[in-house]
This record gives C-alpha cells, sequence and structure tokens, in this order.
C-alpha cells in the first residue's frame, strides 16, 4: 500500500489520524477486522461519515491505530451504523520547545496540518496580527483561536496546503 506503513497483519494498514488511504479491496481477518482502505483521499471525519464505509462495513469490527489525541471521535460516530471500531494507540504528539528568537517573521504564512501542530505553535509563540494560517480542513481549523486569520486549503491534504500558502504569497507579492 503506497502512502502507508503496514501493521504485523497485512489486513491492517497502519492507519493514523489524517492519513490518506489508496484504492483497496474488502478484506477481513480471523478476527473479524475490516480493512478500510479507501478509494480517495480523505482525513478522519471524512472517512467515518463516507456512506461507502457505512454500506460495506456495517455489522464488522475496524481496527484503527491511532494516535493518543485526535480531533474527530470515529469509534462513536460509526457505532450508530453498527460498525464497531477497536482503537489501538500507537504513537502520541510531543511538541518540541522553541526559543523566542525562532519566532516566524512577520507576515509569515504558517501551515496547521493538525490540531496538535496548533497546540505546540501556541506552546512556544504568540500570534501576530500579520500572519496568515493555512488549515489542512475544518477540524483543524475550530482549534485556532477566533482572533487568527485563516485560509482553509482546498483539500485535505499538505500539498494543498502548500499550494495555498504559494498562492497567497504571489498573491501578496503583486500588491
Amino acid at each position: 500500500m503506497r502512502g502507508g506503513r503496514q501493521g504485523k497483519d497485512k489486513n491492517h494498514p497502519i492507519l493514523p489520524q489524517g492519513a490518506r488511504k489508496e484504492h483497496g479491496r474488502d478484506t477481513q481477518d480471523s478476527r473479524g477486522h475490516a480493512d478500510i482502505r479507501q478509494k480517495r483521499r480523505c482525513n478522519a471525519s471524512q472517512l467515518a461519515g463516507s456512506q461507502d464505509i457505512i454500506e460495506k462495513f456495517h455489522d464488522k469490527k475496524i481496527l484503527y491505530l491511532r494516535p493518543k489525541e485526535i480531533s474527530f471521535d470515529s469509534k462513536a460516530f460509526l457505532l450508530k451504523y453498527n460498525i464497531y471500531l477497536e482503537e489501538q494507540m500507537i504513537y502520541e504528539t510531543q511538541c518540541r520547545v522553541y526559543t523566542a528568537n525562532k519566532k516566524p517573521k512577520k507576515n509569515a504564512i504558517i501551515i496547521f496540518t493538525s490540531p496538535s501542530t496548533i497546540h505546540c505553535f501556541f506552546k512556544n509563540f504568540d500570534w501576530d496580527e500579520s500572519y496568515t494560517a493555512v488549515v489542512i480542513g475544518k477540524s483543524t481549523k475550530s482549534h485556532l483561536p477566533k482572533t487568527v486569520y485563516y485560509v482553509v486549503a482546498n483539500e485535505p491534504t499538505i500539498d494543498a496546503c502548500i499550494h495555498k500558502a504559494h498562492e497567497i504569497l504571489l498573491t501578496s507579492n503583486t500588491k
């Protein structure tokens, strides 16, 4: 599977929160866990809300290898459709500590790809009103302080965030 690592059980790709999925097929392991590789790129909230997932995995179990902190409760959402999510925490995000001289310069465009990146940024720095935030999606956006000026990427991928940042940079350079 491109774009992700395989777990010990090859029927269970490692699917951290926000991971991108490639085209896959319906399979189950001996414990009844379903392989939830998707046909399109998506984040966890889109994956959980996908009618395709609801139809294919009704009354099945899915193994979800996830971070300690999540921004969308996939387990509760999928349970409404009799899809049972067994969760296993595989990592915890830890913030780096930066000194004040590492603070981004005025007019910086700052990309946030998850709620934890927002949390870590604000543990280190105050927001300057000249900054522009580019967020990967709605779930991440909801974790920004109300005073932050932001733009949402056109799709929930890091490439789309970078593209949006370039657009902002080009627009600001033509003024």
